[in-house]
Parts: C-alpha cells; structure tokens; sequence
C-alpha cells in the first residue's frame, strides 16, 4: 500500500508581528504549523511514500520562510515532496528558495525529489 500525506495552508510566517492585519494578533496565539505535524506524526507512522504540500504555504511569501517550510518538511519526512501553491504564495520566491532558481518548472505543481 502507498502512503500519501497531504499538508494545506501553513501560512507559515517567520515572524507573525510583521503583518498589519488582525492576523498580528491571532497568529502568535495558534501553535506552529511544524508542532501541530509533529503531534499528528506520533499517532501514525511516519514511513510515507509521497507528501504533497498546497498552499499557501507561507502568509508573506518571503524566500526565508519558504527555505524554512522545505527545512522543516524534509526533516520530518524522507519521501519526495510535491509544492503546489496558494493564492498567499509568492510563486517566484517559492521556487527560489525550493529549487534555488526562480524561473525552475513555470507550472503550479513542483516536485522536490528525495
């Protein structure tokens, strides 16, 4: 049987203080989208075949925060990993900071191989 994963809407921020919205003061409350991943993972086995990641994957898009989603995902799974973006994603820093070229595969759907 293959094990698939899918992950949505991260809205990862590095810092969340940034923003000029309500979210400034709701998003520090809410717990990092990396610790609620690592709760879930210790009810199931983290022997996964693929995971796929859509967006948004980051509230502001910066190169930093994607390079610190892909940090944190690979950490946490040894499998290929499939970006899809969201209308939050900043498409060429999210090929930035995954591919480290900013013009890599010009479609919505990138796959980072393991």
């Amino acid at each position: 049987m293959i094990k698939i994963i899918h992950i949505s809407d991260l809205h990862y921020q590095t810092n969340y203080n940034k923003l000029s919205c309500f979210y400034k003061e709701l998003m520090p409350q809410l717990l990092s989208p990396f610790v609620i991943i690592d709760e879930l993972l210790k009810e199931y086995d983290k022997n996964v075949d693929l995971l796929i990641v859509s967006g948004d994957l980051c509230e502001n898009g910066s190169v930093d925060d994607y390079m610190m989603v892909k940090k944190q995902l690979e950490e946490r799974f040894n499998c290929p990993i499939i970006y899809c973006y969201g209308n939050h994603d900043n498409k060429s820093n999210m090929k930035a900071a995954i591919y480290g070229d900013r013009n890599a595969l010009d479609n919505s759907l990138w796959q980072n191989d393991k």
